[in-house]
């Protein structure tokens, strides 16, 4: 026991006398390594927890951006197809976008088609639309997208819900009980 801990002295003499002459602190700094390291080791996983959240809730953030695009995005069906001017739906549509989804998201969308001066015409009508919905100074954002907006028919839609409220059971009251407890 005595010889070890003469040596450990002798190490901690001949390191410390060396340490200046051949490159500066170097203890200092592999002490300070080894003080960082036991805290970093004892702090596990607390300062990795925080990454690991932001990868695993990063792909919501992009599929939330996907899903408020295709609900504003503008298809064939909001335009007069001879013209390219916005039918009534297409300014009901974008009035609804510019004025009642939340501010972050009023971004008008249009479908892109093959022919790209009838995409071109297309968002010109909407940004000319739109240009009356917002406040006066304000710019409307107006993008084209190859992404394709969803559609259904009307009667599905109405068979969809009806089938819903045609599925849903009765209320019915328990029967009445005599007041009598049954053995």
């Amino acid at each position: 026991m005595r010889r070890a801990l003469c040596g450990l002295a002798a190490a901690v003499v001949v390191i410390t006398a060396f340490g200046d002459v051949h490159g500066g602190d170097w203890f200092r700094r592999t002490w300070d390594g080894v003080k960082t390291d036991w805290r970093r080791n004892n702090a596990w996983p607390e300062p990795f927890n925080y990454v690991d959240r932001d990868a695993a809730v990063a792909p919501f953030a992009v599929m939330i951006a996907k899903g408020w695009q295709v609900q504003h995005t503008l298809g064939a069906h909001h335009f007069d197809p001879e013209t390219s001017a916005l039918t009534e739906l297409g300014k009901a549509k974008v009035e609804w976008i510019l004025t009642q989804a939340p501010a972050q998201h009023r971004t008008v969308f249009v479908e892109q088609t093959l022919n790209a001066e009838e995409t071109a015409a297309r968002m010109t009508a909407v940004q000319s639309f739109a240009v009356h919905v917002t406040p006066a100074g304000t710019r409307p954002e107006v993008y084209s997208t190859s992404l394709r907006g969803r559609l259904m028919p009307a009667d599905e839609i109405y068979m969809l819900q009806k089938g819903y409220q045609d599925s849903i059971p009765q209320p019915r009251l328990p029967a009445a009980s005599t007041g009598e407890e049954s053995p």
